[in-house]
């Protein structure tokens, strides 16, 4: 017996694995005869499974269509056995959080006024969404609203959106407080701050990171840059200052990375 879904996403991502062995398993099924040591191949009686039990009929319809651009597919058409529910919409992005203006761009906008093009952000469109649907209908259970994600990252990321916001949320599995970004982020500020290097480190981008709100791997190069020096810029105010002024300094820029 071969139970299997040539339809699933994991054999794009698993290396060495295609679902040709599914959708073609007469070709590489047989038996032996044990007198001639001949391959004789085997009948197979197909049963499909096609009822979906879990999905709306909305969603069942977009995934049938987008099964249907297939080349190498097992012909099936999925039914789904609960109601049609609402028709879900699809939307791209280029990157997870709003696009920040360059000192360039915003010294381009000085001189001439002309609106900035900067892309929207997947992380920042969901929340702020969520936040319009609440204010279109307070009558709306929080507890109806679900953010379904690849990772816990990702779910953190919206999250800091959401309280941005002045959405509250909660996680089905909270996370380890010391595994917290913010967390860690203060953990390396510490670090900075009393070993005695001037040069970009990992505890540097890190901080860095946690004041551009966990993407700046995705700004332009001179971004990166700039944020990097910033960070050691202010470490080298810190160890430089008096005692007093010292421990006043460093509460402030804690406050400021844990809050971002």
């Amino acid at each position: 017996m071969s139970l299997d879904d040539d339809s699933q996403a994991i054999y794009e991502s698993l290396m060495g694995t295609s679902p040709e062995y599914l959708i073609n398993l007469d070709k590489y099924l047989y038996e032996i005869d044990r007198k001639t040591g001949i391959k004789k191949p085997v009948k197979i009686h197909d049963i499909v499974m096609d009822t979906n039990y879990r999905s709306v009929g909305s969603v069942i319809d977009m995934a049938n269509k987008i099964i249907d651009k297939n080349v190498n597919k097992y012909d099936k058409e999925l039914v789904a056995f609960r109601e049609q529910g609402i028709k879900p919409t699809v939307e791209g992005f280029y990157r997870k959080t709003d696009q920040k203006p360059t000192k360039k761009q915003l010294e381009a906008f000085k001189k001439t006024q002309t609106p900035l093009k900067l892309q929207e952000g997947q992380y920042d469109k969901m929340a702020r969404d969520i936040k319009a649907l609440i204010d279109s209908d307070p009558s709306i259970n929080l507890n109806d609203i679900a953010v379904l994600a690849y990772s816990k990252n990702e779910l953190l990321s919206v999250a800091d959106k959401l309280t941005e916001l002045g959405v509250p949320s909660k996680f089905g599995a909270p996370e380890k407080l010391v595994d917290n970004n913010r967390v860690q982020a203060l953990l390396k500020f510490s670090h900075l701050i009393y070993k005695d290097v001037d040069t970009f480190s990992d505890d540097t981008l890190i901080v860095a990171n946690a004041l551009f709100d966990g993407n700046l791997i995705e700004e332009d190069s001179d971004v990166i840059v700039e944020k990097l020096s910033e960070v050691m810029d202010t470490v080298k105010e810190i160890r430089s200052s008096y005692e007093d002024e010292k421990k006043k300094l460093f509460l402030g820029n804690a406050s400021f990375i844990s809050s971002r």
